[in-house]
């Protein structure tokens, strides 16, 4: 190889130095330091050492790796004795100075540092030197003693000192321009000691230490897994409450099913009552049937009765036969016959009697629906209109009635179709309240139904991401603005909110399902601007929100409507709106609809409003279900009242009264006529006969009366049975009663009671439904028991019963909930994602980004390093490092040299998290140990040099190829340290190569294992790279390497503790 000019150490000046107190020496190409163990020629190198790299931290450990060395000790003389433990007592100077040789210049420069340790207590303090010319030239020594500064002097002109930092600059320029890693390669080429695998080797001699400051990074992780316990506790509050809801719900939906069965025992009970009803009436029937066989009884008596009759009549005939009784039999039977009429005519008039009465009570109803006084009634009341003036008041009066039929079935029709209305808005308000009462807000199903399908998605995705309504995150900080806003919104309060990484997914669910979801919307929250102000007048300004994008949304939205107190201010800004809901947009002024806020879903308050809203419409709608229920009822009884009047009956018996008192007038006469006949004395002979016969007619006359009693007990029975029937009918209609005071506008209940109830009857009696379901009733009474002890338990146990315990404790855990789902949550969840982003882009920064550029700079270290071996060859041998990554640590060395750590990338995204989500794991739960080995593992994983593995190829002029590692074993120690000793050689090649510098290498205790010929061979191919060379060996070693140094400096130390350096040839040892 063509040698470059070079600057070459020649001397080395020593003063008060460990046991030395005033040495020089002399530097020649390779240059040997030998003798006994602790005479000092570690020490030499670490003077050099400290001039070389200005660095008094880390002096030689390959000499004693258990020595404590340091500055105060070499100064001193530190001897170890008890009593005795410095040789140099009081004030002390030391000196230190190199004397170089420039080739290039053909001049000399001295190097070096006084040190004052005035007492034992004080630090010494270091003053760096650096002069032209050479060593002799320097006063170090005045009147016997150490210089002090101003004695101190370069052929009589005073010597100007530096400090550390200027000194290391300057002193790296005279050296020629060294790289900074010389200073680290120096001292590691002293402590260097042949090692076991190449590993080692590396991480300690070629590859430079990069720290990797992660106490921002350790700091977001620990907030990170904070927050996320934070987190995860406020979700298991949430869950917790959840549990406490569900089983609030289970009493709820116990209550239900008691209620169901209550109505359903209830209608099992009116069921029993017709049953009962059915029951007597059929005894009615049986009555009616004994009293047709006394019938028959009695008509048989009354045929007895009629043969007396006859003998009876025989005599009657003899007393009709003569002129006289054939009048009377006339005049009776012409009385008979009247008798008879007017008997039919009776009939009629008390049928006529009951028509008018119903029309009577009926013409009021008529009057309200007609206008018809129906005052003529009263007419056909008495005998004195004529027949064609009674039948025309009859045609009037049924023309009226039908009028009113007509009208009342139309309002009865109208109120049916209401009360189906009102029955289902009851039920549909039950619902929704029972909803609320179990802390859920009714969307619309399109809403609901999106978001449901989008969490499902995302569970089946296993992403962790909550899927939002828009109202659900938001607050109104100043609830007279609640209207405005809920109106301006709109629609646009129920969009749907999702992390923008995930908006993609969401948008491909809703287009698989737009077959049967609708009007929904997502927001594209990666649109966002997230760091958008809004102006402190806009209505944005009311509205908070602890999620990021929906505070950015609603920005968007809102951050342009200016709030104004009336309407006058309005016209001033282009978006403008009033507590009123006034807008102003599009320059026109309308007044939003009140149906877009008067139900309000925003704000934590927004479900309580809801629940009261909809409990003041249901009460409500209770009432007109009431009023409606009573007009129906009164409806139908006009209805029932005026369908009870038979006009047909009123036509055929409207004559009866004027008919009746025509035969009346004829039986008065015939009467009359009858009491003259009569009084005639044959007729009285004739009686008398017939008296007798009258008397036996008496007899079979009693007779027959028990038959009639019998008959009349009969009826009394029937009419007892009949009061009963009216008993439970009345019964009935408190049971009614009783149901709707049970359903109360639960129409769902009332609905499935009376399916069950019909579904039951098909096969069971109204008894065995009711005996049925008394038990099953107790049974859900004690489960709802048991549930509301569990609730007890549940809510005991959160927050250890903060908030008490039972039913009517719900509102405060609902209230709870709210506060938790609806701000707390969503505030935790927004600065996890805060802190996550930080930890993201901490990671990245000062981590991933500098292990990655550390790592890339290691092997761009090897290529060069390599590309400097190549054409050195060590007998037939060369080297070249080669690397791949740690086995152990792979997949992390792919997560840090991943393609997306060199642009932007989302540390959480899917695709990351993925395919690095345990590897990150395992780093952060590295990152962050505290254990008692804590200090070690993080040193580990944020070592670069860890993450690669190391082997050296040794490659012979034929070609052939040979893994250092797996020749190890097998060769001797010699063998194995050649490859190290090469490739420290080369590594100080690499930094000479810069132009004229120093080149010396520096090992101590070295070639321990080798032989004398592959020793030679080392310092020969030391020699070749045109190295000066410095190397301490113990003397057991001289007579291997002195033969192959230039100069050999002998270090001898006597029982005082004074240290002499003499030089030698090989020769003269």
């Amino acid at each position: 190889m063509t040698l470059q000019t070079k600057k070459i150490m020649t001397k080395l000046r020593l003063i008060n130095w460990h046991y030395f107190n005033n040495v020089t020496i002399n530097f020649k190409n390779t240059n040997l330091f030998s003798g006994d163990n602790g005479a000092g020629k570690s020490t030499i190198l670490d003077a050099m050492q400290l001039i070389l790299t200005t660095n008094s931290r880390r002096f030689n450990l390959a000499a004693n790796t258990d020595s404590k060395r340091n500055l105060k000790n070499y100064v001193r003389g530190k001897t170890g004795e008890e009593g005795n433990e410095f040789i140099r007592k009081g004030a002390v100077i030391s000196y230190v100075a190199l004397e170089i040789y420039e080739e290039a210049k053909q001049r000399y420069f001295i190097l070096g540092v006084k040190i004052d340790s005035p007492d034992l207590e004080s630090v010494p303090k270091k003053k760096w030197f650096c002069e032209e010319g050479r060593l002799e030239q320097l006063s170090f020594i005045t009147d016997n003693k150490p210089s002090r500064d101003e004695q101190f002097k370069n052929n009589g002109k005073k010597i100007s000192f530096m400090q550390t930092t200027q000194a290391k600059d300057r002193f790296k320029a005279r050296l020629g321009h060294l790289q900074d890693n010389f200073f680290e390669l120096l001292s590691r080429s002293l402590a260097f000691k042949p090692m076991k695998d190449v590993k080692s080797f590396v991480s300690q001699f070629i590859l430079p230490e990069r720290n990797v400051d992660i106490a921002a990074l350790r700091e977001n992780i620990r907030n990170l897994k904070e927050m996320q316990l934070v987190v995860e506790e406020v979700k298991k509050q949430v869950d917790d409450l959840k549990n406490i809801q569900d089983k609030y719900n289970d009493i709820m939906h116990f209550d239900y099913q008691i209620l169901v069965i209550e109505i359903l025992i209830k209608l099992a009970e009116q069921e029993a009552k017709d049953d009962e009803i059915t029951d007597k009436t059929k005894t009615i029937k049986l009555e009616e049937q004994n009293i047709a066989q006394y019938s028959g009884q009695s008509k048989a008596l009354k045929d007895d009765i009629n043969t007396l009759n006859e003998r009876y009549t025989d005599i009657l005939s003899a007393i009709k036969s003569g002129e006289t009784a054939q009048m009377i039999a006339t005049i009776k039977a012409d009385i008979s016959n009247k008798k008879k009429d007017k008997e039919l005519l009776s009939e009629k008039v008390k049928k006529l009697k009951t028509q008018l009465n119903r029309i009577s009570a009926a013409s009021r109803f008529v009057f309200e629906l007609t206008q018809n006084d129906c005052g003529n009634i009263v007419v056909l009341d008495n005998d004195t209109a004529d027949t064609q003036h009674r039948n025309n008041i009859v045609i009037e009066l049924e023309s009226a009635f039908e009028e009113a039929k007509k009208k009342i079935q139309e309002k009865l029709t109208e109120t049916n179709v209401m009360l189906k209305d009102v029955n289902e808005k009851l039920e549909t308000l039950s619902k929704e309240i029972g909803d609320l009462e179990r802390n859920k807000i009714t969307y619309d199903r399109n809403i609901t139904a999106l978001r449901d399908l989008i969490e499902s998605e995302f569970s089946a995705r296993g992403i962790s991401s909550d899927v939002h309504i828009l109202a659900d995150l938001l607050e109104i900080s100043d609830t007279k603005w609640q209207n405005a806003i809920e109106g301006y919104l709109n629609t646009q309060k129920f969009y749907i909110i999702v992390e923008p990484q995930y908006y993609d997914i969401a948008a491909e669910v809703y287009d698989r399902n737009k077959s049967r979801i609708h009007t929904a919307a997502i927001v594209n929250t990666a649109k966002l601007d997230t760091k958008i102000v809004h102006a402190d007048t806009s209505l944005a300004s009311v509205v908070k929100s602890e999620n990021i994008y929906a505070r950015a949304y609603v920005n968007y939205l809102l951050g342009r409507v200016t709030m104004c107190e009336s309407v006058s201010q309005l016209k001033e800004h282009s978006i403008a709106i009033t507590k009123g809901c006034m807008l102003y947009q599009g320059n026109a002024l309308r007044k939003i609809d009140p149906k877009t806020y008067y139900m309000p879903y925003i704000g934590k308050y927004a479900l309580a409003q809801q629940l009261k809203i909809k409990k003041e419409e249901h009460a409500k709608l209770l009432v007109k279900k009431k009023e409606l229920d009573g007009q129906k009822v009164r409806y139908d009884t006009v209805q029932a009242s005026i369908n009870n009047c038979n006009f047909e009956i009123l036509k055929d018996v409207v004559g009866s009264p004027v008919d009746l008192k025509k035969v009346n007038d004829d039986l008065e006469k015939l009467k009359k006529d009858l009491k003259e006949a009569e009084n005639d004395p044959t007729y009285l002979k004739l009686q008398m006969d017939a008296e007798t016969i009258k008397n036996q007619l008496d007899e079979k006359s009693e007779e027959l009366k028990g038959f009639d009693k019998k008959i009349l007990n009969g009826e009394f029975v029937i009419k007892s049975l009949n009061d009963q029937i009216r008993t439970r009918m009345e019964e009935k209609a408190i049971l009614s009663s009783e149901i709707e005071k049970l359903c109360n506008g639960k129409e769902s209940a009332r609905a499935e009671a009376n399916k069950k109830f019909e579904d039951h009857k098909k096969t069971k009696t109204a008894g065995t439904i009711y005996n049925n379901y008394q038990p099953r009733k107790a049974v859900l009474l004690n489960q709802k028991t048991d549930a509301i002890g569990k609730l007890s338990a549940l809510q005991t146990k959160y927050k250890d019963g903060e908030f008490g315990t039972g039913i009517n404790m719900m509102p405060d855990y609902t209230e709870e909930y709210n506060n938790l789902t609806r701000h707390d949550l969503i505030s935790y969840e927004d600065k996890l994602r805060t802190i996550r982003e930080n930890c993201e882009t901490e990671f990245k920064e000062s981590f991933l980004a500098k292990m990655r550029e550390n790592i890339e700079k290691a092997k761009t270290l090897f290529k060069e390093l390599n590309k400097t071996l190549k054409p050195i060859y060590y007998g037939n041998d060369s080297y070249r490092f080669d690397w791949a990554p740690d086995k152990k640590k792979k997949r992390l060395y792919d997560m840090i040299t991943s393609e997306v750590n060199i642009g932007g990338f989302n540390l959480f995204s899917t695709q990351f998290d993925e395919e690095y989500h345990d590897e990150m794991d395992e780093l952060f739960s590295k990152l962050t140990v505290s254990d008692e080995n804590g200090d070690d593992v993080i040193n580990e994983y944020t070592d670069y040099r860890s993450y690669l593995d190391y082997d050296i190829d040794i490659v012979s002029k034929d070609g052939k190829t040979q893994k250092f590692s797996k020749i190890y074993r097998e060769k001797s120690g010699g063998e194995t340290q050649t490859p190290y000793y090469v490739a420290i050689a080369a590594s100080f090649v690499q930094l000479y190569s810069i132009g004229e510098t120093i080149r010396v290498i520096m090992l101590d205790e070295a070639f321990d294992k080798m032989d004398e010929e592959r020793i030679a061979s080392m310092l020969t191919f030391f020699k070749a790279q045109d190295l000066q060379v410095i190397l301490a060996a113990p003397t057991s070693r001289l007579e291997l390497i002195g033969e192959h140094a230039d100069n050999i400096i002998m270090i001898f130390k006597d029982d005082e503790h004074n240290s002499i350096a003499e030089e030698f040839s090989y020769d003269e040892i």
